[in-house]
């Protein structure tokens, strides 16, 4: 799966059931089976005099562009797709909160999504906390370092998403075992 601000470079063969769309505005060959989201009657052949069909978008920045380290989560055998999400309420200045998105689960297993918001002003160093219930376990993350102790789970940002301008905001996943819960989570600063 590619999805969000993706590049897909050098020589890459897209092929098999795949959906392109977004910002996406492919110059490579395309198998059978690929399509544009935005037009699907217009097969993917990267042939020349096709109008763009994409909205103009701005440069991407480098944060954006950045390669991480590879948190990439696995992929599973089975999943079913569940959305669950918890919210907290507004966080003052300088503050932050945290919501999780449960994106796929599967027997004994889920994948989630948590995302981290800024208040009304900029945030250094978050930190997301949360007490899970027995059988569940973090067995992976990505863009947080996650740990646990003492039956509570914290997740910490890493060095290119901790410091976040007022209103913005960033995510980082994680697989667990055991069956998805609705979590009550904790968002805290630096600051």
């Amino acid at each position: 799966m590619v999805k969000g601000n993706a590049i897909v470079q050098g020589g890459a063969n897209l092929s098999g059931n795949v959906v392109v769309g977004g910002d996406a505005e492919p110059s490579i060959a395309c198998g059978s089976g690929t399509y544009l989201m935005f037009r699907p009657e217009r097969g993917c052949d990267g042939g020349g005099g096709e109008a763009d069909v994409n909205p103009p978008h701005g440069t991407f920045t480098d944060e954006e562009l950045a390669i991480t380290d590879g948190g990439q989560p696995p992929t599973t055998t089975t999943p079913t797709t569940t959305t669950t999400t918890t919210t907290t309420t507004a966080p003052p200045a300088g503050r932050c909160t945290a919501t999780q998105q449960v994106t796929s689960q599967w027997q004994d297993g889920f994948q989630a999504e948590i995302t981290v918001r800024a208040g009304a002003s900029p945030i250094t160093n978050w930190t997301v906390t949360w007490t899970p219930p027995a059988g569940q376990s973090v067995t992976q993350a990505w863009n947080a370092t996650v740990t646990a102790n003492g039956g509570v789970t914290t997740a910490r940002n890493v060095t290119w998403n901790g410091t976040l301008g007022a209103g913005a905001g960033t995510t980082f996943g994680y697989i667990s075992t055991g069956t998805a819960t609705t979590p009550t989570l904790s968002c805290t600063t630096a600051q």
